[in-house]
């Protein structure tokens, strides 16, 4: 079997998470891991503090475990949202918007520290 990954909006099967933000994610590209050579899907988050995340593209492309939460009504652990979808859920987080568009805008610059690390 065989499934699509674009980039764009994606929801997870879980819905909403404990602090009540609902758990959609920003799928920015594939890469390689230069260890293992697998590849892993890398994405973000779009609510709380926007982190980054990486997993493997099986993973992220699986089918939602049933058995371990029953109360699951998606088919697959992550899926695309379609245009309405995603106009709906940006309708009920506009705050949140106007920060995610400063933070794109400033990732984008291209001598953007990414981190500091302590080596």
């Amino acid at each position: 079997m065989y499934r699509e990954l674009y980039t764009g909006y994606y929801k997870h099967f879980k819905g909403v998470n404990n602090d009540g933000y609902e758990m959609v994610y920003y799928v920015h590209d594939i890469c390689e891991d230069t260890e293992t050579g697998e590849i892993k899907v890398f994405y973000q988050a779009m609510y709380g503090d926007m982190k980054r995340y990486v997993r493997e593209i099986s993973m992220f492309l699986s089918l939602t475990d049933t058995k371990k939460y029953p109360r699951a009504t998606q088919k697959y652990r992550f899926e695309k949202m379609n245009k309405k979808e995603i106009k709906g859920w940006k309708q009920r987080n506009k705050e949140f918007f106007k920060e995610e568009r400063k933070q794109r805008k400033r990732l984008q610059r291209k001598n953007d520290l990414i981190t500091l690390m302590n080596i």
